[in-house]
């Protein structure tokens, strides 16, 4: 029991500690750039689409992993 209640724990924590920093970056990255986009009229090239796609690969990629080794670790 105490065991499922650590995972649980360590779950949450690396939600809040990783997932909603890098929600939150993503989020202001995008309406960063959706804002320049906008403002200047401009449509969306591919690098700017390739930029927001790896960030958004990288970070959620490390937290999927980092998560992976917090749960399996304790089991």
């Amino acid at each position: 029991m105490i065991n499922v209640l650590t995972n649980l724990l360590l779950f949450i924590l690396g939600f809040v500690l990783v997932g909603i920093p890098l929600v939150a970056i993503v989020w202001v990255y995008k309406k960063y750039l959706v804002k320049t986009v906008l403002v200047n009229e401009k449509p969306w090239d591919w690098k700017t689409l390739k930029t927001v796609l790896v960030i958004e690969c990288l970070g959620f990629g490390a937290l999927s992993f980092w998560l992976l080794i917090q749960v399996f670790s304790f089991q």
